[in-house]
């Protein structure tokens, strides 16, 4: 693991230097932004770290330009409260925030997560392309309802979280910006009433403005089979019926993960278009699923491709494995009916797949299923 930090202040990196878990960590730190860019010209690196005031060239235009000349790198932003401004320009082009002071410790934390992150993703051209993105298309519909809404003086949590709650895109952004440290207090937010109370009718309205979110619909190139409609309804319905089959206590993680687990498809048709139409294609003449004409060609799905997105992002990782398991059920780790299981049984049954009898065995008894399935013809 290569990690560039750019920054005036090298404290944290010496910590970083010093901690056991960084053993065999290559570090190198700069306090250029154009030293650093030079460097990344001459060898590859896996992560950099810059500050928002980098002399010379500041944090936001150090990653944009790193987005553009090295998409597969991992890009963390430092902030602090006097860098709102600064900050929002980042947010564009950053994957994840670190707040100041940032100690060794949570700059490990997030480097090993990058670490297990990178390893969904096996085929270098595939990671480079996801990389570039920033954002993920929305249906224009959408945009234009919490356009309208935003506008107005009036509008409550409740009207925002319930045109948030329609469309995957616009959740999984919000949700990366108010789980990242520049907004967090601590706890993680999985809730999307939560997250619109916690950033403010304002603050949302800025995010949308300055994250030009929706603007990737005009471009998006899903195949002829799909639609950023179908998507959005599928979306919902998988969402509904994962938060009805999982427990009480995980029913609000299991609807987002359910709502978000089909992401991946909007970042192939932004970034790779090419590659989706192709396992379109084969899917449609053959007739099997588009997850298993994906995985013939690139050994990688849009399930791998959305968790990669979201966990660089910085969402949690309950969320991140349902969404990568989400139609690989026997790499989901716990016995019990937790939020994975349920995302997964929830799109089998949405999409009409056989189940697993073994797995849902583990999973529940045959009056749950009986009762899954009639709830799954409800939603």
């Amino acid at each position: 693991m290569k990690i560039l930090f750019v920054a005036d202040d090298s404290r944290v990196l010496e910590g970083l230097a010093r901690e056991p878990r960084a053993e065999g960590w290559s570090l190198e730190g700069t306090q250029s932004g154009r030293a650093a860019l030079a460097r990344l010209d001459e060898a590859r690196f896996d992560v950099v770290v810059a500050d928002v005031a980098v002399r010379d060239l500041d944090g936001a235009a150090l990653l944009d330009e790193v987005r553009r000349r090295h998409p597969n790198v991992v890009r963390i932003i430092l902030s602090g409260a006097r860098d709102g401004d600064a900050a929002m320009r980042a947010a564009r082009v950053a994957h994840q925030f670190l707040a100041k002071p940032c100690t060794a410790h949570g700059l490990t934390n997030v480097v090993e997560r990058t670490v297990a992150l990178q390893q969904l993703l096996a085929d270098d051209s595939i990671r480079a392309a996801v990389g570039t993105l920033d954002q993920l298309p929305s249906a224009p519909r959408v945009f234009a309802e919490l356009t309208e809404a935003l506008e107005r003086e009036d509008s409550t949590p409740e009207r925002i979280t319930q045109i948030v709650g329609k469309d995957p895109a616009i959740s999984a952004k919000l949700l990366q910006v108010v789980n990242s440290a520049f907004f967090s207090r601590g706890r993680p937010i999985h809730d999307l009433r939560a997250a619109v109370v916690r950033l403010g009718v304002r603050t949302i309205r800025n995010l949308a403005l300055a994250f030009e979110v929706f603007a990737a619909s005009r471009n998006v190139a899903l195949p002829k089979t799909l639609t950023l409609e179908d998507l959005q309804e599928k979306a919902l319905r998988v969402a509904k019926l994962a938060g009805r089959i999982a427990k009480p206590a995980d029913a609000a993680e299991a609807f987002l993960a359910g709502l978000l687990a089909d992401v991946g498809l909007l970042a192939l048709a932004t970034a790779a278009p090419g590659v989706l139409a192709q396992a379109g294609a084969v899917a449609s003449a053959s007739g099997t699923r588009l997850y298993d004409a994906e995985r013939s060609f690139h050994d990688v799905t849009h399930a791998e491709i959305g968790a990669y997105v979201l966990g660089t992002w910085g969402l949690g990782y309950t969320i991140v494995e349902a969404v990568a398991n989400h139609h690989a059920p026997r790499r989901i780790a716990q016995d019990g009916l937790g939020v994975a299981a349920s995302v997964h049984l929830a799109m089998a049954l949405i999409e009409t797949d056989a189940l697993d009898e073994e797995l849902v065995g583990r999973w529940g008894s045959s009056a749950d299923l009986a009762r899954w399935r009639e709830a799954a013809t409800e939603v």
